[in-house]
Formats: structure tokens, sequence, C-alpha cells
């Protein structure tokens, strides 16, 4: 399955890192979609924050369940369960998309590189007896 949209970066859901990626490209009144097989999540950005994080979770509920070898199309009630589900822990308090792990940008390897660079020449410094400077 291919969308187009952004990824905004990879969440672990039992194990395997999935990628989020946020799309107009849903179906309308969909809210998002999961591909086990694929290792994806989309959430279409068109719908308010606190919903992302329903929607978020919701399909990541939909891949554990896939990870357990369960459909919510082949368990009674499975769609619902799913939502009464995600719904409650979003207003206990989690928050799924703390989990999800940024996607590098060419900017933050860049920036990355050169604190590395800085920290290289540091240490030389200090072996070489000029104090870090």
């Amino acid at each position: 399955m291919t969308m187009d949209g952004c990824k905004i970066g990879t969440i672990d859901v039992y194990g395997v890192d999935y990628a989020v990626i946020l799309t107009n490209d849903l179906d309308p009144g969909c809210y998002g979609k999961s591909d086990c097989i694929s290792s994806q999540i989309w959430i279409n950005e068109r719908q308010p924050d606190q919903q992302k994080e329903v929607t978020l979770l919701h399909e990541m509920i939909h891949l554990m369940w896939c990870a357990m070898g369960l459909s919510s199309e082949r368990v009674t009630g499975g769609e619902q369960m799913i939502n009464a589900i995600a719904t409650e822990l979003i207003r206990m308090g989690y928050t799924p998309s703390r989990q999800i792990k940024p996607v590098a940008t060419k900017q933050t390897s860049k920036e990355s590189k050169g604190k590395i660079q800085k920290k290289k020449k540091s240490i030389n410094n200090k072996v070489k007896g000029n104090g870090g400077k």
C-alpha cells in the first residue's frame, strides 16, 4: 500500500519500528490506517491534534492485534473495542506521539557532525596539552 504524505518518524510496536506518516491521501471520513506488512501508520493530518493522538493509538492497537494474529474484522465488536481502549488510554493521560522517534533531517545530521568535530578537536587539544581550546 502506498500513499503520499510526510513521514514524521517511527514508533515501536511489539519490537517493530513503524513509519508514522501524516497524509491527506486517506478516504473521506478515514482518520488513520495501518499496515503490519509494510510497517506503516498513516494519520489524517486534517484532524485536530487530540484526535490524531487517539487515531495513532487506535492504529497501534490494530498493529498489536496483528502481531498476535487477531483482526478487528474477525473479532465481534473489534473496531468498537479498539476505539474504546484507545479513547480510555488517552483519557488516562497516555500520549502515543511522545513515543515517536523523529526523522533525522540533513540539518540535524550536519549539526551532529559539527558537534562531533568540535568534540574531536577538543579531545585532540587536551591530548596535545592545549587545555581543550
